[in-house]
């Protein structure tokens, strides 16, 4: 009988490890923390059930280039619709090719922003 007192408890630290890795709320290091083990053990567990990131970055769902669509044509910028939606710049870029705002519409941003700084009131004595 090759099962082993050791090689049952290794099962039974990896199915938590596991299920604390598809939970999706602690990291590697914390589920190592809360496992005792270390962020290697962490690390083969996840291989081995093939959650690794390949580095690529996840594609935008249909609902997020919709709401990406709508906030380009309320004329939102590149930048500002990738923070609103939490993904790169790059797969905006990419998804939604010459979406980028004109030098002409930089510069008014600039000139609005700008403004929009100085009327704001200042708290606190003024620096001269």
């Amino acid at each position: 009988m090759n099962d082993t007192y050791a090689s049952r408890q290794r099962a039974v630290r990896d199915a938590e490890i596991l299920t604390l890795l598809r939970s999706g709320r602690l990291t590697t290091e914390r589920i190592a923390d809360r496992c005792g083990v270390s962020k290697e053990v962490v690390q083969r567990v996840k291989k081995q059930a093939g959650l690794t990131n390949t580095g690529r970055r996840s594609r935008l769902t249909d609902e997020q280039r919709e709401q990406a669509r709508r906030l380009f044509e309320d004329g939102a910028s590149q930048a500002e619709v990738a923070r609103t939606l939490g993904c790169a710049p790059d797969q905006l870029k990419k998804a939604f090719p010459g979406r980028s705002w004109t030098v002409a519409q930089q510069i008014e941003n600039s000139r609005i922003i700008g403004t929009r700084e100085r009327m704001t009131p200042q708290l606190g004595p003024r620096k001269r």
